[in-house]
């Protein structure tokens, strides 16, 4: 017969889980368990004496605890990768041969209308990079006549990270253009460009000749004046006996040397 008793018994079970789902969260447990005056009686059979001792049998004949406590000190969750989305920096050169005009600047995005097309038909391309090492982004898309605002275009959408689209906007005053990156647990973060204008018009001029008629019909003089939205990057000029592109029997349409 073998008779144990003890005073005070303290431990502290600590307990940590770690789970992996998009992001990496962290579970911490500990708890503290309080035994007071425990005694118990156990009957044993074994064979040798002192260190030789070999236990065949051992059964709990009594036990009594006089107090057991078992409460939670700590328990905390946390995750430990809960990061917002990120926007790439990068510089677009104004590059005046490019199919495409904008104004230059760094920034987390770049837009950009596209020339070329009819006035009646006009589009704008969006370029912007954004990642998240730990989950799939959705984009969408406001555009606003002030910063940050979305009273021309709100939430749109974005099927990637560079878009082109052919919208009905605001013409003849700065668009700004913001985009948002969404990750799976709803952070969110924002870039922000701009245009100087969205360009939906023809350009309108007006030319005045220094003379209405003449007796040197090889030297022509005029002023010409033209008006667009953007930047006029072509001007070209022909003299004939009709209008428009019918005009042009005398001077074939050419790039004139502007003075």
């Amino acid at each position: 017969m073998e008779a144990n008793g003890e005073i005070v018994s303290v431990n502290l079970p600590t307990r940590v889980d770690m789970r992996l789902f998009k992001i990496l969260t962290l579970s911490v447990t500990v708890g503290v368990e309080l035994e007071l005056a425990r005694q118990e009686a156990n009957g044993i059979i074994q064979i040798g004496k002192r260190i030789l001792r070999v236990v065949i049998w051992r059964h709990n004949v009594w036990k009594y605890d006089i107090l057991y406590r078992n409460e939670s000190l700590y328990d905390m969750t946390f995750d430990i990768a809960s990061i917002e989305p990120s926007f790439d920096k990068f510089f677009d050169n104004n590059n005046q041969n490019a199919a495409i005009k904008t104004q230059a600047e760094s920034t987390g995005c770049i837009v950009k209308q596209v020339i070329g097309r009819d006035y009646t038909d006009p589009a704008f391309e969006l370029v912007f990079l954004a990642h998240d090492s730990q989950s799939e982004l959705v984009y969408t898309l406001d555009i606003g006549t002030v910063p940050g605002g979305s009273d021309v275009v709100s939430d749109m959408e974005l099927g990637g990270t560079v878009t082109t689209a052919n919208i009905d906007m605001t013409s003849g005053v700065p668009l700004h253009f913001t985009v948002k990156a969404i990750n799976s647990e709803g952070l969110v973060s924002r870039t922000t460009c701009n245009i100087h204008t969205y360009d939906i018009t023809l350009p309108v001029g007006r030319l005045t000749p220094r003379f209405l008629t003449t007796s040197r019909p090889d030297i022509l003089r005029c002023s010409t004046l033209v008006f667009d939205d953007s930047e006029t990057t072509s001007l070209k000029e022909a003299v004939g006996f009709g209008p428009g592109e019918w005009g042009e029997q005398s001077i074939p349409i050419h790039l004139p040397d502007l003075i």
